[in-house]
């Protein structure tokens, strides 16, 4: 089950100056995986849900797990899943789903 991603470090600057990525592990009961993505809320997701899915594990209760968190440090969940609605590629595979669980928050 999706316990937290664990920020490491800022990886790199794009050309206006911002930082292009981060590096994180997800912590998991069972697992950790290093990542490193752009910064943003449907990246994000995008990499947890992936990773998820490439172990045949629950993607939409992992991914509810992370947003909680997200929640819990004072984000706004409709906000994270705007973003992730339009830029998340794998949203749409699981988007009628989670807004079942969401209907449970």
């Amino acid at each position: 089950m999706f316990k937290e991603l664990s920020y490491i470090s800022g990886n790199s600057y794009s050309n206006d100056g911002f930082y292009d990525e981060e590096c994180f592990n997800i912590i998991d009961d069972d697992f950790e995986q290093y990542v490193c993505c752009s910064k943003d809320f449907a990246t994000k997701g995008f990499v947890i849900m992936d990773a998820y899915k490439k172990r045949n594990l629950n993607v939409v209760k992992n991914f509810i797990l992370y947003i909680q968190g997200l929640s819990n440090d004072g984000c706004n969940i409709k906000h994270i899943i705007k973003i992730n609605e339009e830029e998340n590629v794998l949203y749409s595979e699981y988007k009628e789903e989670i807004e079942k669980y969401l209907l449970l928050l």
